[in-house]
């Protein structure tokens, strides 16, 4: 062990709490990093190269293999154990992101930040649980009107309950 200079310890060994020991030096702590907190982030930052589609190999390498955007980024017990760590983390990465929707192509309708609400799926559940096309883009067509060359507009109807909210296509 580190603090007592053997390599295994018991609690009374350790005279400093693991969060001490991660705090700032200026808060007292001696300024480790907290490797869950770190790698946590450096996957954050992968995902972010992933979904800007950086310009290296191993983005493309990944787009390839695992990253389509028409169904988001899936886990998969035939993926590998670093891929499906990504991947777990996607959810957390549209939390703290926004989007800009610009055509539409690129943001997801439910699952995408592009509104005041935060990620649609989470402002109104009970639409949700009833929605049959999860992985749906701003800039797909409604299923009635495929050949329409027209863009088809949204008409979001919320109210402080989301039992009374809608949505509906504007014509």
């Amino acid at each position: 062990m580190f603090w007592k200079g053997a390599i295994e310890s018991k609690g009374g060994d350790c005279q400093v709490a693991w969060k001490v020991v991660c705090a700032d030096k200026d808060e007292g702590g001696l300024g480790v990093r907290d490797l869950r907190t770190q790698n946590t982030s450096l996957l954050l930052k992968l995902i972010h190269k992933v979904v800007f589609r950086a310009d290296s190999p191993w983005v493309t390498w990944i787009h390839c293999q695992y990253a389509s955007f028409s169904t988001g980024f899936k886990t998969s017990p035939s993926y590998t154990t670093a891929w499906n760590s990504i991947a777990r983390l996607f959810p957390v990465y549209q939390a703290i992101t926004s989007v800009d929707v610009g055509d539409g192509t690129s943001t997801f309708f439910w699952h995408d930040n592009w509104t005041t609400l935060g990620p649609l799926y989470q402002a109104l559940p009970a639409i949700y649980s009833h929605c049959t096309h999860q992985t749906l883009k701003v800039s797909d067509r409604p299923v009635n009107e495929p050949n329409s060359s027209e863009p088809c507009h949204l008409k979001l109807e919320l109210g402080r309950n989301s039992s009374r909210a809608r949505a509906e296509p504007v014509i």
